[in-house]
């Protein structure tokens, strides 16, 4: 069990990352955490694992409360490094929400109903992730492009509302409205080139 905990730590030490080059790279990494997160986490509540529990909320709230400090950023760096912490932040909060969540619904349960409910919950949030595609890398990895491919594609706004919208500073796509789209034009995206689209 020791082992599996890297999960929870890891994800942890995300929220606290130096700035990164490419936000959206950060905002999917952070995504994808999320789930094995849960996961690792609804074991360790399954196996009564409270010290790895009691630790991760604590982490978390320590988390929360540093961002919550407020600053003003003075330089370009500062502002994008703003915009992490911003993002970490929202996360963090869904982490401890969630663990809290979890805590309350399965003290006192048995074992067998903590399993039960916890598989349907790991699985549903699994399924809810891979509906959607964060950030350009997301977007590059689905359709097995290029970064500025993907890029060049989210800038010529060809994708429409429903497929391509915004989460704060991240670009989301809806992973089965963007198949159908593609499957009604198929040539749309060749269409695009860098700067805009070809007319």
């Amino acid at each position: 069990m020791d082992n599996n905990l890297s999960t929870i730590y890891d994800y942890i030490a995300a929220f606290k990352a130096e700035p990164q080059q490419d936000l959206d790279a950060y905002y999917s990494r952070l995504d994808m955490m999320e789930v094995k997160f849960r996961q690792c986490l609804n074991e360790c509540i399954i196996s009564n694992n409270n010290k790895a529990v009691s630790m991760c909320e604590d982490d978390l709230e320590e988390v929360v409360s540093m961002y919550k400090s407020r600053w003003k950023p003075r330089s370009a760096k500062e502002e994008k490094y703003a915009l992490q912490c911003k993002f970490a932040l929202g996360k963090a909060k869904d982490a401890l929400a969630y663990l809290k969540k979890v805590k309350a619904k399965y003290l006192g349960a048995t074992s067998t109903e903590m399993v039960k409910s916890v598989v349907t919950e790991t699985v549903s949030a699994g399924n809810k992730a891979a509906e959607v595609l964060s950030g350009t890398n997301g977007l590059a990895e689905y359709l097995g492009c290029s970064h500025n491919k993907a890029f060049d594609i989210i800038k010529s706004r060809i994708l429409p509302n429903s497929v391509q919208y915004q989460t704060g500073r991240v670009w989301k796509f809806n992973r089965k409205r963007l198949d159908a789209f593609l499957e009604e034009h198929p040539e749309a995206l060749g269409r695009v080139r860098q700067g805009g689209l070809i007319d």
